[in-house]
């Protein structure tokens, strides 16, 4: 045990840190990178109003936002710019993990069979995936746990990045002396996963785990939050690229809109009969006049009500002149 212990200290996969919220940014790099927030929320319907405050005050446009603990079934509050999925085989009211992620990025997410635990599995991209689970207190002995993740672990052999994090109620901290620790640790390190940090986050023991294989640079942080009796847990894993969701820009097809204006059969407009004579400003108005309203009108003027840009009045103002004189008339 000694030996395994002594071998795992010598690799470091993570620059590691204990702070509280306010110094975060001040350990974390300004490089692109992957960003991952992990908590133990105790029920998400009980604590979601304490944890948004936490996400805001960070400041750090969190790329996953890790909830497990959560009592599922409930709801799960959305933040917004958020999709979420949430696991589904929880055999317990105090079980469940909730994973929500950017909308804008492009994830596949499933929920693998682990034995003792809940667990999604998320697929950023083709040479990453993060394995988020929480392990219930209740089950004493993690050989079933352990085995059936090693076998998960197996079909991901190929996969350059695999971050495994959250709640899996096995103490890994530096003074823990557990023999079942060692077996987890010396599973994980057959597929080449260490720990990026052994610190408290849970009274005096490392509860909440990041464990990590990649050759990218990585942060992370054990932030001394209040808001359960375990601490929140960040990852940056550097040199990112993600894959996000092709941005779309909107454009007007002028010379189409200005055909179909001008096919367009306005007689049914002059079929109202409901005229003041004063309703425009006292005076009735005429084509001439919003000819000239409409052509005098510049470019970068803001939309009117209508929500119709003035690009598309100038350009359309022979065919648009006389319908719109007429609607200016009616009461």
């Amino acid at each position: 045990i000694d030996k395994i212990q002594n071998e795992i200290d010598l690799f470091k996969v993570s620059e590691c840190s204990i702070c509280i919220l306010e110094e975060c940014q001040t350990f974390l790099p300004k490089t692109k990178s992957l960003k991952i927030f992990q908590q133990n929320v105790r029920s998400i319907k009980r604590n979601i109003d304490g944890l948004l405050p936490i996400l805001i005050k960070s400041n750090l446009g969190w790329d996953y936002i890790v909830l497990t603990d959560c009592w599922l079934p409930s709801t799960p509050y959305i933040p917004i710019g958020y999709n979420f999925s949430a696991t589904t085989k929880n055999l317990t009211q105090n079980e469940g993990v909730v994973v929500y992620y950017r909308q804008d990025l492009v994830a596949t997410i499933e929920e693998p069979e682990i034995l003792d635990a809940n667990c999604l599995l998320v697929k950023p991209s083709n040479n990453t995936i993060i394995l988020t689970i929480y392990r219930p207190p209740g089950y004493k002995n993690i050989d079933n746990f352990i085995q059936s993740l090693h076998n998960a672990l197996l079909k991901y052999s190929s996969i350059q990045n695999i971050v495994v994090l959250g709640d899996m109620d096995i103490d890994i901290g530096e003074n823990c002396k557990d023999v079942s620790s060692f077996t987890f640790l010396e599973m994980l390190a057959l597929h080449g996963i260490l720990p990026a940090h052994t610190f408290p986050t849970h009274s005096k023991t490392c509860l909440d785990h990041v464990l990590l294989k990649t050759k990218k640079t990585a942060h992370c942080l054990v932030l001394q939050t209040s808001l359960t009796d375990h601490d929140s847990v960040v990852l940056y894993l550097a040199s990112w690229q993600q894959t996000s969701t092709p941005r779309t820009k909107k454009c007007i097809d002028h010379v189409s809109l200005s055909c179909n204006l001008k096919n367009s059969y306005f007689n049914p407009l002059y079929l109202f009969q409901n005229f003041h004579p004063h309703s425009f400003v006292l005076f009735p108005t005429n084509v001439h006049e919003v000819s000239t309203i409409v052509n005098n009108l510049k470019l970068n003027t803001a939309a009117g009500l209508d929500g119709i840009p003035p690009e598309i009045l100038k350009t359309n103002v022979d065919t648009l002149s006389d319908p719109i004189a007429f609607i200016c008339n009616l009461t």
